[in-house]
């Protein structure tokens, strides 16, 4: 068994990653195996160099993990990726992932839990083909408060193609779900409720489809496009 720890921040609570146990577990498995302290492997290619807060892997080691098919776990890093949390770099032989921000999130300058620095938990990185192990830093609770993300409006393709891994109602279909969900926030200006700016895009998501929220809206036809490509 692999000894040593994670840092893991309250705030992950308030991540999109936080509302599936499935995301979540892959998260958390990417930050188990980020190689603690640079080390270098060997592939069927060549010798290849992983920094410390790297991964080197595949798709398929990474989908086998995840217990994913291979196109859900590469949304999945791609989500992660455009949300800043890691780099991809990829070859004919390998995928190469760097948590960002690993060393400030992942302090390893205290010993046995000794509650000193600053831990945000960023949504880490990916597995190293030879099994990296992980001695990451401590696990300290103090919220920094300068870091907020800007919210920026998801795309319909990006809203579609993240309903696409929902669970929907019988009868739902994925693209329309997806078309009522985009329009309606559209429509009032990306906000949820009364007039708190919405932070989570996929967070609300989720939500809409638990409570079924398309079929709450008398209006329904008006947030669908007569003549887009997704009726």
């Amino acid at each position: 068994m692999k000894e040593g720890w994670v840092s893991i921040h309250r705030k992950l609570e308030n991540h999109w990653i936080w509302v599936r146990p499935d995301y979540l577990r892959a998260w958390i498995w990417l930050l188990l195996h980020a190689n603690h302290k640079p080390k270098t492997i060997f592939t069927s290619a060549a010798p290849v160099e992983v920094k410390r807060g790297e991964v080197v892997s595949s798709l398929s080691h990474l989908s086998s993990a995840f217990g994913w098919g291979i196109k859900r776990t590469r949304t999945f890093l791609r989500w992660l990726e455009k949300d800043g949390l890691i780099v991809i770099e990829t070859s004919s032989k390998w995928t190469k992932i760097t948590i960002c921000k690993y060393d400030k999130y992942q302090y390893a300058g205290h010993h046995k839990g000794t509650p000193k620095a600053k831990n945000k938990t960023h949504i880490g990185q990916a597995k190293d083909n030879q099994g990296a192990t992980n001695n990451n830093g401590n696990n300290e609770n103090h919220d920094n408060k300068g870091d907020k993300t800007r919210f920026t409006p998801p795309t319909l393709d990006e809203v579609v193609e993240y309903f696409s891994t929902l669970e929907l109602k019988p009868g739902a279909t994925a693209k329309v779900e997806a078309e009522i969900f985009h329009n309606y926030y559209k429509s009032k200006g990306w906000v949820v409720g009364d007039r708190a700016k919405m932070k989570d895009w996929r967070g609300s998501a989720q939500n809409w489809v638990k409570r079924d929220f398309s079929k709450k809206i008398n209006t329904k036809s008006n947030f669908i496009n007569k003549e887009s490509d997704y009726n």
